[in-house]
Parts: structure tokens; C-alpha cells; sequence
């Protein structure tokens, strides 16, 4: 029996390609997230540091309560612009995510489709060796009986 084959292994091989690719910029577009994230967090984490210190300070004057406020509504801008950046992120996650998907779903039917045809080549080549052995089976019977 012939050597298992099967002719699609090329393009099953370049969809699971694809499909790693589109994982890899899935993953990118998450440490994107993960750093906004983060930033917001720092930004946010600034500011309530600046007025605790403010708040423990002996005196306090309206100059340093100025720049506070100055840096708080500065903060906060950079927080609303560091969210509207996240949503538009998340959007391009959620087609990512589906790009992956497709390409997921395009290679499992291709190794779907491999698997039901090694299935059958082994079901085949078991077939094969019992028609041989079936065969020499009978031709031993048959030169036991002429002799």
C-alpha cells in the first residue's frame, strides 16, 4: 500500500499560518490594552498622590492649590483621550478576534478533512492486509491440498 498522502497539506499548512498570525496581532492588540491600561492607572495613581501630599503639606498656598487643580483637569483630559484610544482598541480586538476565528475555523476543516481521509487510507490498508493474508492463506491451503 502507497504512502499516506494528502494533497492539501500546502495550503493546511498556510492557513495554520494565518491563523498564528492573526493570534500574534490578537496578542499585540491585548499588550496595547494591558499599556493603556496601565497608563490610566498611573495617571490616576499621580494625581491622588500629588493631593495627598498636598493634603499633608503643614501650609498650603493658593498657587500650589492652583497647580494641583491645573494638573488634576490636565490628568483628566488625558484620561478621556486615553479612553476614547481604549474603545477605538477594543473595536479593533473584537474584529481581530473574529479575523482569528475565521482563520481558526478555516484550518480545522482542513484538518478535519485530513483526518477523515487518513481514517479512511488506514481503514484501506487494513483491508489490504487482510485481502493479502486472506490470499496466502489460500494459496497455502491450495499447495498443502495438490501435494
Amino acid at each position: 500500500m502507497k504512502k499516506f498522502s494528502f494533497p492539501l497539506d500546502r495550503v493546511l499548512s498556510w492557513r495554520q499560518t494565518q491563523a498564528r498570525l492573526e493570534e500574534a496581532g490578537l496578542a499585540l492588540l491585548h499588550a496595547e490594552l494591558q499599556t493603556l491600561d496601565l497608563r490610566c492607572a498611573a495617571l490616576d495613581h499621580s494625581v491622588q498622590d500629588a493631593r495627598a501630599k498636598l493634603l499633608a503639606a503643614p501650609s498650603v498656598t493658593s498657587a500650589e492649590i492652583g497647580a494641583l487643580e491645573h494638573f488634576r483637569a490636565s490628568s483628566s483630559a488625558q484620561t478621556r483621550y486615553l479612553l476614547q484610544t481604549r474603545s477605538a482598541l477594543e473595536q479593533k480586538l473584537a474584529q481581530q478576534t473574529q479575523a482569528v476565528l475565521e482563520r481558526r475555523r478555516e484550518a480545522r476543516l482542513l484538518e478535519q478533512l485530513r483526518d477523515r481521509r487518513w481514517h479512511s487510507w488506514q481503514a484501506a490498508s487494513v483491508r489490504e492486509i487482510d485481502q493479502q493474508a486472506d490470499e496466502s492463506f489460500l494459496a497455502r491451503l491450495t499447495r498443502n491440498a495438490v501435494e
